[in-house]
């Protein structure tokens, strides 16, 4: 499933993950893998989203699309919310900020 952690968040002592079920499939965002590839249409149903993120590269022997990474523009944050980011609410410090992507 594809989650987001919040750095901070526990409960029971061990770490907290949120699902990103709805957000993922709007526009002015993208998912991008640790290689800062997309590597999936952000739309898919969960069935098929999860599948690409579970892909194995026998070669590597290791998962490229894990950890993946969920970039969005300022109006994508201005008309959207992501887990506790709120549209008119500041955008808290633990999010990466950049000019451009």
């Amino acid at each position: 499933m594809p989650l987001l952690r919040i750095p901070g968040e526990e409960a029971d002592g061990r770490p907290f993950y949120r699902a990103m079920i709805s957000e993922r499939g709007l526009p002015g965002s993208v998912i991008v893998n640790r290689a800062g590839r997309r590597f999936v249409n952000e739309a898919l149903n969960y069935n098929d989203f999860v599948l690409m993120m579970g892909v194995f590269d026998p070669t590597t022997y290791d998962w490229p699309n894990i950890p993946a990474f969920f970039i969005f523009d300022e109006r994508f944050r201005r008309r959207y919310a992501v887990a506790t980011i709120m549209p008119d609410k500041p955008v808290p410090e633990w999010v990466a900020k950049a000019d451009s992507p």
